[in-house]
């Protein structure tokens, strides 16, 4: 079963909520439910990931996405941003 962008949101959000992990969300998500549609597809999370939570994390998007912990660490070091992609 593919999963449509709001599913996928729903998933991120409540892994950050279960680790206590700050976060906004932005991207075309945000803006449509502001009343403003965008064509892009996107989600865009701001989060204060440590590198304790990327285990736990890994564990559990693990089954819906493609988890890299590397990328994910390299993110955190870098101040910088990283990528999930669903396995469908």
């Amino acid at each position: 079963m593919a999963l449509d962008i709001i599913d996928i949101a729903l998933l991120v959000a409540d892994a950050f909520e279960r680790l206590s992990v700050p976060y906004f969300v932005g991207g075309s998500v945000a803006s449509t439910a502001y009343g403003m549609i965008r064509t892009t597809q996107d989600i865009d999370l701001v989060a204060d990931v440590q590198p304790e939570h990327v285990p736990p994390l890994a564990e559990m998007l693990g089954k819906p996405f493609c988890v890299d912990t590397e990328m994910i660490l390299g993110a955190i070091r870098h101040r910088s941003s990283f990528n999930l992609n669903t396995r469908e």
